[in-house]
């Protein structure tokens, strides 16, 4: 299991304390990817906090982050080994040695949230990884509603897709916390005192597609 953290254009990312939890809940790796000049960029294979928060630091000092979309992953993995190539987000491709590159440029990729049942990935490969080979490379973008909805069913799980034009496409209970804007795949990024003194997010959505590009 992992968890997804969207933050849409004009919407600061969510905060240090935030990451921090995210990261304590879900050690296995982290990534991010946001859209820029065309394409989304997508950095991965961050084993450890420290190394996460230097990397986002030092992005922002020449890009403003708050100025794009951007979806941050964090991991339990389950399948394929807890490996840096195995950490999210991911190209959509077929080429499998992509699907492992700690950084990488694409028209078009995407982080998961969830396992995959009735799948069996090649050794070495996650279910997110073998899913995105066998059934997401089949099916040509943009995703419309009825895909969206079809992906959502088939595999009980969570997805953020994002295209290099900066439109970012929701499936599953990605919802939205009224306190930073930001939109989250579970509650577990609320520490013990957000839980207790904070209003919990208004949950809003099953599909959500923000700057729709449909």
């Amino acid at each position: 299991m992992c968890i997804i953290a969207y933050s849409p254009k004009n919407c600061p990312i969510p905060s240090v304390e935030r990451r921090a939890e995210m990261f304590r809940r879900y050690p296995d790796g982290a990534g991010f990817m946001f859209a820029y000049d065309g394409h989304v960029h997508a950095e991965k294979g961050f084993m450890t906090l420290s190394a996460m928060e230097d990397r986002l630091a030092e992005i922002q000092k020449t890009i403003d982050l708050t100025a794009l979309p951007v979806v941050l992953h964090y991991r339990i993995g389950t399948h394929g080994g807890n490996t840096p190539g195995n950490t999210h987000p991911f190209p959509i491709t077929k080429d499998r040695k992509a699907l492992k590159k700690l950084v990488f440029d694409a028209p078009f990729a995407v982080a998961h949230n969830g396992i995959i049942h009735g799948i069996t990935p090649q050794k070495g490969y996650s279910d997110t990884q073998e899913y995105i080979v066998r059934r997401l490379t089949h099916i040509k973008p943009p995703f419309d509603r009825e895909i969206l909805t079809q992906i959502g069913a088939e595999t009980g799980s969570k997805f953020a897709f994002m295209y290099g034009n900066g439109s970012v496409q929701l499936v599953g209970a990605i919802t939205e916390d009224r306190d930073d804007g930001c939109f989250y795949s579970n509650t577990s990024y609320l520490g013990y005192r957000d839980m207790y003194t904070q209003r919990k997010p208004t949950w809003e959505r099953i599909i959500h597609r923000h700057q729709s590009i449909l």
